[in-house]
Parts: structure tokens; sequence; C-alpha cells
């Protein structure tokens, strides 16, 4: 089986926190057997062992915060961006479609609408994937032009997969008809690590006895990290480790500077030093939250934390909502900076609480790993029928 993956988000060793889940997903894939090629955006040094070939990301659209950002933001000249990288993808999938089993874009926009250019004339079935900020970005635009790109993909494409229940409802309301594509609800899997015993060494250092606590991601708008930063700014007898980097990571280090709150901001870290950053935390935060309709759909790294057994306090904003429920995680509304003050230093002043809720994580991770998961995508885009 030949599997040929499209997608405008992808890890590189300068910055893999831009949609590693997708190259773990074409990893898996190639164990499960497939031969997998990705065309994603040009770069010198992307990550993983599936060959790789890049198309010109034009303008840049695809650095930065990304494209949803970028075209709701500045829509004129995003579009114009957007357009361009498209015909670019559209391109270079023609060239390497030859001989390819089945033809799988990450993100409905753009890479399904380059997809499905790409293979018109050929039988090859066309399988888009829903992640969260291409069914935003979707959303935002008048709804006759919403309904139309979704109906264009249901139709054309051989199934449309969604990493949340969240995504599929809101996909189908876009619709307003039946499906006709199959349609499937996976999340992208998680892979654990052996911690880094040296950075865990470093973590204690840093901490010096008190409580971590921790987040894990790009630091950009969505990922509410000034929302943590606003709940947490008056806290001397904690740590706040802010794992990643990005745009907002300038505003956080001037927040070092000048706030009782102790911020540390070891940059981008291996997966080993992630596991050695959840073995040291006492809580875990994920922040996300809603920019226009844009919302997360399935964040990797709050399953990562959940796996470790780290107790976990979210924005239950898009696909988080539903993991949060089943996973047993604290629930705070977004902008609620009191509230989400008070749910972390409750927690870790309940050594109890955290150990009942460190359990009910696990339970649920344990089914959210690619080895649980991984079978599921492979069938879901390497089934003939």
């Amino acid at each position: 089986m030949n599997l040929l993956a499209l997608t405008t988000s992808y890890p590189t060793e300068a910055d893999p926190f831009r949609g590693p889940f997708i190259e773990r997903w074409a990893d898996q894939m190639q164990t499960l057997g497939a031969n997998v090629r990705v065309i994603g955006p040009a770069t010198k040094d992307p990550l993983g062992r599936c060959p790789y070939v890049g198309f010109r990301d034009i303008g840049g659209l695809l650095r930065g915060s990304g494209a949803p950002d970028e075209i709701q933001t500045k829509p004129l000249w995003g579009s114009v961006r957007g357009a361009a990288i498209t015909l670019e993808m559209v391109k270079t999938t023609r060239r390497l479609i030859t001989d390819v089993d089945s033809l799988v874009c990450h993100w409905l926009l753009p890479s399904v609408y380059a997809g499905l250019a790409a293979a018109i004339r050929t039988e090859i079935p066309v399988h888009g994937y829903a992640h969260g900020g291409d069914i935003s970005l979707i959303e935002a635009m008048p709804r006759t032009i919403s309904k139309r790109i979704c109906q264009v993909a249901d139709r054309q494409c051989r199934s449309v997969i969604f990493v949340s229940e969240d995504l599929r409802a809101r996909f189908n309301s876009l619709l307003d008809r039946p499906p006709r594509a199959q349609q499937k609800v996976i999340p992208m899997g998680i892979c654990r690590a052996d911690a880094d015993p040296a950075f865990r060494e470093w973590l204690k250092i840093q901490a010096n006895g008190r409580p971590i606590v921790a987040t894990l991601g790009r630091h950009v708008e969505i990922k509410g990290l000034d929302l943590v930063f606003d709940a947490l700014k008056d806290q001397k007898d904690l740590l706040w480790v802010a794992a990643g980097d990005g745009p907002y990571r300038n505003a956080l280090e001037e927040h070092a500077r000048y706030s009782p709150l102790d911020i540390c901001l070891p940059g981008m870290i291996t997966p080993a030093q992630r596991e050695a950053l959840f073995e040291e935390a006492t809580v875990f935060v994920q922040s996300s939250r809603q920019i226009g309709t844009r919302t997360e759909g399935h964040p990797v790294a709050l399953i990562e934390a959940l796996a470790a057994g780290v107790p976990s306090v979210v924005n239950p904003s898009g696909g988080i909502s539903e993991i949060a429920l089943k996973a047993d995680c604290i629930p705070v509304d977004v902008g609620d900076s009191e509230a989400f003050q008070t749910a972390i230093i409750r927690l870790i002043n309940n050594e109890k609480h955290r150990s009942e809720m460190s359990l009910k994580h696990q339970q649920y991770a344990q089914e959210q790993t690619w080895d649980k998961l991984g079978p599921a995508h492979f069938e879901a885009v390497c089934s003939v029928g």
C-alpha cells in the first residue's frame, strides 16, 4: 500500500511542535506496512523516517502562528497567499501521485482541496482529516461558501476522519445534509518515552522544593498562556514551567522579569524531557481558548500529560470538553482567572484528589496510544472498499 500524505504542518528540527502528530501518524502507517511519502512545506530538516518532499510556502503563511490565524486576522492578504500555496500543493502532488494507492490530506483546507484537484481524472481515493483549525476557518466564512466547501469535500472524498466528535458535529452542521463520504472519529495517538534523568534533576533544582505547574506546546494565542499568567501572577510559592516556543515567548520573558511568579522557560523539549517534566509536575494546565470560531480539536500535549498521570486543569473549549469529561479533568471557564487560580491551588494542596485524578487520567489515556489507535487509522486510509 503506497500512501501519499499531504499536509500544511510538519515538525522540523527547528520547530518540533509544528504538527508533530502528523509525523507520528506517518510513522505509524509505515510501521503497520504502508509505504508513506509526505508532502509538506519546504524545509531542510523534517523529522521522521518517511521520505519528505516540500512545496513552496509563499509569503511564509504556514510559519508563525499558522494559516488559520493569518487568514482570519489578515483576510485579504492571507487568502491571496493561501490560494498561491494551494496551487503549489497541487503541482507538487500531481508530480508525485503516480503509483499511489491512496492520497491522505491532513486539514480540510487547503489540503483536501489541493488533493482533490491533484487527483482529478484518476481513480485514487482521497481521504481527508479534520484537525480543528480547518473547521474553524470554514465556519468563519459566509454560510453559502462554508456549506459548499463541506459538500464538495463530502462528495468527492472516500472518507473524512475527525479527531474529535465535536469536529464531526460542526462539519455536519455546515454540511446541512446527510453525509455521503464515510465518516470516522479517530483521535491522534501518543507515544511515551523514558524520562530524561538529567532534565528531571535540573527541574528539581529550579523548583527548589516548590510545586511545578506545567504547560506544554507552542507559545501562540490559542494556547491561552496569558490566561495561566493572569491566574498565577501573584503566586510566589510555585514554579510555572512553560515548555515550548513561539511568538508569545517574549511576553512570558517580560512577565518572568517583573512579576512575583517564577516562570521557567526551557524552550522546546524532547520527548524524554517531556516525560521528565510530567514526572516532576504537580499540575498540568491546558488553557486553550476559543478565537473566533477556532478551538482545539484534540490537543496531544494534554493526552500525554494524562497518560503520565499529571492532574490536569483545562479550559473546556472545542474537543477538550469531551476529553475533560471522560478523563476527569477539572474544567474552568475561559477568562475566569480567579476560578483558574482556585482550581490549581486547591489541587496542589489536595494530594488525595490528585491521586484519584491521576488514576482516572491514566485509565483514559491508555486507550489513546498509537498502538491502540494506529490500526483504526490504517484501516480508514488503506481499506479498498
